[in-house]
């Protein structure tokens, strides 16, 4: 029916022309997605925010950067769990966004085994990435897998 295709493309989130609530509203919007996620791919978010930059910011990413911005979380499964850093606190960040006006340059990301954690890195904007900087003897020793010891680069 008409009403339902109505209620299908109103609750649609592939519609980029979201300029109405980042511009016109001064709206901010924080996405995340697992590069682990087996439910949902993580290609769709990415294409979605390049579409977001593209129709809204007419591709200039430093602008739409500071009204929106995107965080992938290497190893994390779907919204959580995973091998990788899966604990964040998103909505924290968003409201001290919102409330500050500064763009998160980082969301600090951890990963837990038996309530000890043995992963903890920053995740950052999309399309950085949190890079090794730590002692390259420990690259692969989870031991030094702190977030002093990543740096986000592009």
């Amino acid at each position: 029916s008409t009403l339902m295709s109505d209620v299908v493309g109103l609750t649609s989130g592939t519609d980029a022309n979201i300029e109405r609530f980042l511009l016109r509203n001064r709206g901010k919007l924080l996405m995340y997605h697992g590069w682990a996620d087996g439910v949902i791919p993580p290609e769709p978010t990415l294409e979605y925010h390049a579409d977001v930059v593209e129709t809204v910011f007419d591709g200039d990413a430093d602008e739409a950067g500071q009204h929106m911005r995107l965080f992938m979380a290497p190893g994390m499964a779907h919204c959580r769990g995973g091998v990788g850093p899966n604990e964040a606190d998103y909505l924290r960040t968003l409201d001290t966004w919102v409330s500050s006006g500064v763009a998160p340059e980082t969301i600090l990301a951890r990963h837990r085994t038996d309530g000890k954690v043995d992963n903890e890195r920053p995740l950052c904007p999309h399309p950085k990435r949190a890079v090794y900087i730590g002692p390259a003897e420990h690259v692969n020793d989870p031991g030094h897998w702190t977030a002093a010891n990543f740096k986000c680069q592009q």
